[in-house]
């Protein structure tokens, strides 16, 4: 853990080491696990930017991809190891082989952050007892929106309806 990566070939019992001998001595790691990808993360890609600059490539401090294997006989470490300068803060950006993107934002050096996937709820199914047609001021229509996994509510939500030319915006008014 001082920054810079040393290297080990091991090649018909002829081993090197290569050691890089940089003095940086900072260092991010970076620990995927996936739930809905796999538990190891094997696929994910992650970005480390200066700290405020997510997703700005002038501010990009490293790539990495978390990879399964690479070689005869060797994998390389499923923790993702970035050498970044140790005064900084960064931001961190993860994205899963499902799509599901995590963001991190404002981590400091010197440590293994652990991402974990999260799963964000989708909308299954939108439902009304009542049939299509046209409903004056001050009708009630009750609708029922059936996410994926529990979702917490909070502060006011409101629900956009495509009216034709202009959307209308409603507030919801209670649980059923």
């Amino acid at each position: 853990n001082d920054g810079d990566l040393d290297l080990f070939v091991g090649a018909d019992g002829n081993n090197l080491v290569l050691r890089n001998e940089t003095d940086n001595n900072n260092w991010l790691k970076v620990r995927v696990q996936g739930t809905v990808s796999n538990r190891s993360g094997i696929g994910a890609k992650i970005w480390v930017y200066n700290a405020g600059h997510l997703n700005d490539p002038a501010h990009l401090r490293g790539f990495r991809e978390v990879t399964g294997g690479s070689g005869q006989a060797s994998c390389p470490p499923f923790e993702q190891h970035f050498g970044v300068p140790g005064a900084g803060m960064y931001d961190v950006r993860v994205q899963f082989p499902s799509g599901n993107v995590m963001d991190r934002l404002g981590e400091a050096a010197h440590q293994i952050l652990t991402v974990v996937e999260s799963v964000s709820p989708v909308v299954t199914a939108v439902s009304s007892p009542l049939v299509n047609g046209t409903y004056g001021r001050g009708a009630v229509i009750p609708i029922t929106v059936t996410f994926s996994t529990a979702v917490v509510v909070t502060g006011t939500p409101t629900l956009t309806l495509e009216t034709g030319a202009s959307d209308a915006v409603v507030p919801f008014f209670g649980f059923a």
